[in-house]
């Protein structure tokens, strides 16, 4: 067998982070696009996002993406 050098990462817990981050990111995105919005919450919690949508939205379909960042914010809280 050929003699083959050893190889390192440099900071391997790093690597594992960045993709353990991507992959929350992958599995995000897919529950979006795949998963009903009444299933990813319990019913108290799709009520509060419905209500707080509603207190923002100031009767249109959509809200711009400052208010909607404020929204989540505030629920955080």
């Amino acid at each position: 067998m050929p003699n083959v050098n050893e190889l390192k990462l440099v900071d391997p817990a790093h690597v594992l982070e960045r993709a353990m981050e991507r992959t929350k990111q992958d599995r995000a995105h897919f529950r979006v696009k795949h998963i009903p919005i009444e299933e990813m919450f319990t019913q108290q919690e799709y009520e509060n996002l419905r209500m707080a949508f509603e207190a923002v939205s100031l009767g249109e379909a959509y809200i711009n993406f400052d208010s909607l960042k404020t929204l989540f914010e505030t629920m955080m809280e």
